[in-house]
């Protein structure tokens, strides 16, 4: 007899990409790990850090990520380069993507553990461990390509 379960991580990523406007019908969620994917969606092992150069926008902040990995996250309302709320680099660890941010700025010297879902100009950032609450409730929103 099989035994069918969800753990947190499959939940939580099934109600991302159902966020995201995918149909129930396309989530295929695969009982021997936490992969879950459709066919426009990149799941976070498949992510490479370069998918994610370029601007995105979640409605509150704009994410900058640069080529060598560093990123920087302004405020929509000033959006001023010079004065990021954060800055910091990625770094990938298995599956997860960590923001590690400088000593300067929100959540200085924090690292935040994140999944990342990708389908075609959209990003989704999963939570799986942020100590920064300013990060972890603004980075969880949908981002959009801006570039």
């Amino acid at each position: 007899m099989h035994r069918w379960f969800l753990n947190r991580l499959d939940l939580l990523t099934i109600g991302a990409l159902l966020a995201t406007g995918c149909s129930p019908a396309a989530v295929v969620v695969d009982t021997s790990s936490t992969t879950v994917a459709n066919s426009s969606t990149t799941t976070s092992s498949e992510v490479a850090l370069s998918d994610l150069v370029g601007s995105w926008d979640n409605g509150q902040l704009f994410l900058q990520v640069a080529d060598d990995g560093s990123y920087q996250a302004l405020e929509m309302a000033t959006s001023d380069p010079n004065d990021p709320l954060m800055s910091g680099f990625l770094a990938r660890d298995g599956i997860n993507l960590n923001f590690v941010t400088d000593i300067f700025g929100e959540c200085a010297g924090q690292t935040g553990v994140y999944q990342v879902l990708m389908t075609e100009g959209e990003l989704t950032l999963i939570l799986v461990d942020d100590p920064c609450q300013f990060r972890s409730s603004r980075f969880v929103e949908p981002w959009e390509r801006s570039d």
